[in-house]
């Protein structure tokens, strides 16, 4: 008890602020807030109208948000917040601009949506180091299926099997369980040492590779994906 005492009291303390502030301080949001005035009405509001504010409402908020990271940190696979700088964590295939493609067509922002389009058609190459299999999955190859979905661009599909094909790799493993590591480059899965698989990566890859099957008409990115949960259930 004495100790803690002691280093309460011994402690620097910074006063208070006291008066009002020299200069009126801008709230970060304020001109986000500005756009989305009336949002606060939804709880009003029910049907078409609710759903075309939410809409609206959340057009600002990506947009206020996009504007953001399309500036400081295009390509880039995040934004970090701080620094203001991109930061490459997922293998540097853009994983924030395939993965909000289509969020930014379902909310009306085209203008944003085609810009994106374009640096994936020009700039989105998988010639990278190791790639975790998992995020792979459903960020890249998951963003560019519902980007097609929505939008039906055929760009979408051609990158998507592309980057199946190199995924498959992951696959290969005698024990029927999917690798969680792939590189990219050499288009075959790396193996850690002590290379463990976990089930939410491997058992949650059948949505994204049954869709690319049924995309492309090539039935053997679903049969990889069906073999392991088959290969679950022998094992109980």
């Amino acid at each position: 008890m004495s100790g803690r005492a002691s280093l309460a009291t011994s402690a620097a303390l910074t006063p208070t602020p006291t008066g009002a502030p020299q200069k009126a301080l801008r709230h970060p949001c304020e001109d986000y807030k500005a756009r989305t005035t009336g949002c606060n009405q939804l709880r009003q509001l029910s049907g078409v109208a609710a759903e075309t504010l939410a809409v609206r409402c959340g057009g600002g908020a990506l947009r206020h948000a996009w504007s953001g990271y399309e500036a400081h940190a295009m390509g880039f696979d995040e934004l970090r917040p701080l620094s203001g700088v991109g930061a490459d964590t997922l293998g540097g295939m853009g994983a924030i601009v395939v993965d909000s493609l289509d969020t930014l067509w379902m909310l009306g922002l085209k203008e944003e949506f085609g810009r994106t389009r374009d640096w994936v058609t020009s700039k989105l190459t998988f010639d990278r180091g190791n790639a975790s299999f998992f995020k792979t999955s459903i960020r890249i190859l998951g963003g560019l299926l519902s980007a097609y979905q929505h939008s039906g661009d055929r760009v979408f599909p051609e990158k998507a099997e592309e980057l199946g094909d190199i995924l498959a790799t992951a696959n290969s493993s005698p024990q029927g369980i999917s690798y969680r590591t792939v590189n990219m480059r050499s288009r075959l899965p790396s193996v850690g040492k002590d290379e463990y698989g976990i089930l939410a990566e491997f058992g949650s890859q059948q949505l994204e590779l049954i869709t690319l099957s049924d995309m492309t008409g090539r039935p053997e990115f679903a049969a990889k994906a069906e073999a392991v949960i088959q290969e679950l259930h022998q094992r109980g």
